[in-house]
């Protein structure tokens, strides 16, 4: 078993794993993983769970992908009430 150390970088989660002689990894936590999407999780014969990265990656790009429009939409609101403000403030 690895050794596991939690690291809480700008209040996000992150995992690092030391394998013995290899680098250190970074990681999720299988059990938050598997109560979202159960099909990326998988238990062996032990109990260990781990994660299916090949799988999680397009889910993740898709959802930087939705991400990414909402910011797009909420910068135009943004700009939108910047330009109101901007009138309004001229009108006084």
């Amino acid at each position: 078993m690895p050794n596991t150390t939690a690291k809480n970088p700008e209040d996000e989660e992150t995992l690092c794993y030391d394998f013995d002689d290899s680098k250190k990894q970074l990681g999720v936590i299988a059990q938050e993983v598997e109560e979202i999407m159960p099909e990326l999780v998988s238990t062996d014969a032990n109990g260990y769970k781990s994660v299916d990265y090949t799988k999680f990656t397009p889910i993740l790009i898709e959802a930087m992908k939705e991400q990414q429009a909402i910011i797009d939409n909420q910068q135009k609101q943004i700009d939108e009430l910047k330009r109101l403000v901007e009138q309004l403030m001229k009108k006084e």
